[in-house]
C-alpha cells in the first residue's frame, strides 16, 4: 500500500514499535531529498543532512538508518539525534523491540550471529550470540544462547545477561531443542525442558531463583496479568507466580489473561475466568480453535474491551463474534453471506469500540473486488458508521490497528485522505499515498512528491 517506501522494508523482522518515553522529546521526522534520506524538525527545518537510502521514525534518542549496496546488502545502523552513530551500518537487520534493539550481522538465520543496543544505557553488544531472545522487554535481563563446539543448535550454553553492561546475571542449563525459555514477564521467566513425556515447566525470579509450587503442578506459560496458567500434566488451571494456586487443574485448557479475562475449555467447549479463577461465561463457547483470528497460537483473548471469536455455526459455518468482558455477545456475522459475497472482520476492537470491516464480491467472470466499512461496538451492541466503501484502509497484518491521534487514512475514489473515529472527513481524499499521524504529522505523496502535513492538512514539508 505504501508505494513510497522502499522494497527493503521487507527485509526487517517488524515494524517499530511506538516508544514511550518519560519526558517529551522534540519529534524528528525522515525526509527524502535527491532520493536520500535525513531528517527534519516539527517546523519543517533540516536538522540532519540527508544521506543514507532509508530512515526510519526515531524512538527516542536512536533511529534505523539503511546504506544500501548490492542487490539484497545492505548496511543497518542506529543514529543518535545529533546524526553521529550508535551502532554503525554494517549489520543486515536491526529491530526496535521497545526497550532495546535486535541486531543481526547477516542476512542468512542459519549463519547469522545476533546482538543488542540497549537504549536506556546505550550499551552496544556486537553480535556474537547464536540466538537473542527478543522479547525480554520488562527486566533488564535478556537471554542469550552462544555456540559450544560450532554446533548452533545442539551444542550450546546459555544464560541471562545485563542488558546494559552485556555480563552475565544467570547461568542456564541449555542444551538446544531440549528446552526453551520465555523472557522476563512481570519479574519472573518461564523455563520449559523436555522430559521423556513431553515438558515440564519452571519459573525463575530476576536473581535465578526457581519459584516453588505444591507437588506435581507446575507452569506452562509465561506470567501475563499477575497470573501463571499450571498444569497437572492433564487438567490446567491457574497459580500466583509466588506459587500460590488459585484454581487447581480441573479445565482442559486454559489461556493467558488479557484484560483481566481466561478463556478456558471443557469438554470441546470454551467459557470465561475472571482473575480469581471465578467462572464468568460457562463453557458454552463452540469455538473452532483453527479459526480463532488472529493466528495468535490460537489463543482467544481480550483487546480493549472485547474478544474477536470465531464460533462454529452449524456443521460447516462460521461466525464472527464480538464478546465483552461480561460474555455478552454485542456483534454476531456469518462469515460467509452467499456464493457471491463474503463479509470479513478486519481489525480487533481499536478505541472507542471502532472495528473495520470488508465486504468482497465476486463478479460472473469469478473477479473479487473489496470495499472497507467502520463500525463501532458498545454494551448495546453495533453500529454500522459507514457502509463497506473505501478502497482501502490501513490496518497491520496484525490486526491491531488503530486510529492514530485520532485519524486514519483510508483511499476513496482513487485518493487517500483522513477520517475521523466518527468517520467524517478531516482532510479530503487528495493524496497518492498517506500513512498514518506521528508527532502531529503524516507523510503523504502527491504527484511523486513526499509531503509533510499536519491535522489540519496544511503542509509542513515538501521534498523537492
Amino acid at each position: 500500500m505504501k508505494r513510497f517506501l522502499p522494497l527493503i522494508l521487507a527485509l526487517f523482522l517488524l515494524l517499530p514499535l511506538p516508544c514511550f518515553a518519560e519526558e517529551e522529546i522534540p519529534a524528528l521526522y525522515p525526509i527524502r531529498e535527491n532520493d536520500l534520506w535525513g531528517y527534519m524538525n516539527r517546523a519543517g527545518e533540516t536538522v540532519i543532512e540527508p544521506q543514507w537510502d532509508w530512515a526510519e521514525a526515531f524512538n527516542g534518542d536512536t533511529a534505523i538508518v539503511v546504506t544500501a549496496g548490492d542487490e539484497y546488502e545492505f548496511g543497518t545502523g542506529l543514529i543518535r539525534r545529533d546524526g553521529s552513530f550508535a551502532v554503525p551500518t554494517e549489520y543486515a537487520a536491526i529491530k526496535f523491540c521497545g526497550s532495546f534493539y535486535l541486531i543481526r550481522d547477516k542476512m542468512s538465520y542459519t549463519e547469522a550471529l545476533f546482538g543488542w543496543y540497549d537504549t536506556a544505557s546505550g550499551f552496544f553488544q556486537e553480535p556474537v550470540y547464536v540466538d537473542v531472545d527478543h522479547e525480554s522487554t520488562d527486566s533488564n535481563l535478556i537471554f542469550a544462547v552462544w555456540s559450544k563446539d560450532g554446533d548452533r543448535y545442539f551444542g550450546v550454553q546459555a544464560a541471562f545477561f545485563n542488558r546494559d553492561s552485556g555480563m552475565p546475571a544467570i547461568s542456564i542449563e541449555y542444551s538446544g531443542w531440549s528446552g526453551f525459555f520465555s523472557g522476563f514477564h512481570d519479574g519472573y521467566a518461564l523455563w520449559m525442558k523436555a522430559t521423556d513425556d513431553g515438558f515440564t515447566g519452571s519459573l525463575i525470579d530476576t536473581r535465578g531463583n526457581a519459584v516453588v509450587f505444591p507437588d506435581g503442578i507446575y507452569p506452562i506459560d509465561a506470567v501475563c496479568e499477575g497470573l501463571v496458567c499450571v498444569s497437572d500434566g492433564t487438567l490446567y488451571g491457574l497459580a500466583r507466580p509466588d506459587g500460590n494456586v488459585i484454581l487447581y487443574p480441573c479445565y482442559d485448557s486454559v489461556n493467558p489473561a488479557y484484560e483481566g479475562r481466561v478463556f478456558f475449555t471443557k469438554d470441546g467447549k470454551t467459557g470465561i475466568l475472571d482473575t480469581e479463577g471465578n467462572v464468568v461465561l460457562p463453557p458454552v463457547l463452540d469455538i473452532d480453535p483453527e479459526n480463532i483470528f488472529p493466528d495468535n497460537d490460537k489463543n482467544a483473548f481480550f483487546h480493549n474491551g472485547y474478544a474477536l471469536l470465531h464460533l462454529r455455526d452449524g456443521n460447516f459455518g462460521y461466525s464472527y463474534v464480538f464478546m465483552d468482558r461480561d460474555g455478552n455477545t454485542v456483534f454476531s456475522m456469518p462469515i460467509q453471506t452467499d456464493g457471491s459475497a463474503s463479509f470479513a472482520i478486519c481489525s480487533h476492537a481499536m478505541g472507542n469500540g471502532l472495528v473495520w470491516y470488508s465486504l468482497t464480491k465476486v463478479s460472473n467472470n469469478g473477479e473479487r473486488a473489496s470495499a472497507y466499512g467502520l463500525l463501532r461496538l458498545s454494551k448495546d451492541g453495533c453500529e454500522y458508521l459507514t457502509e463497506p466503501m473505501f478502497e482501502e484502509i490501513s490496518v497491520p497484518d496484525s490486526g491491531f490497528g488503530n486510529f492514530s491521534e485520532g485519524l486514519s487514512p483510508v483511499k476513496l475514489n482513487g485518493s487517500w485522505g483522513y477520517i475521523d473515529e466518527t468517520a467524517q472527513w478531516v482532510i479530503p481524499p487528495q493524496y497518492d499515498d498517506a500513512s498514518s499521524f506521528r508527532d502531529g504529522l503524516a507523510l503523504v505523496e502527491k504527484d511523486g512528491k513526499l509531503m509533510y502535513i499536519d491535522h489540519s492538512g496544511a503542509v509542513v514539508w515538501k521534498e523537492r
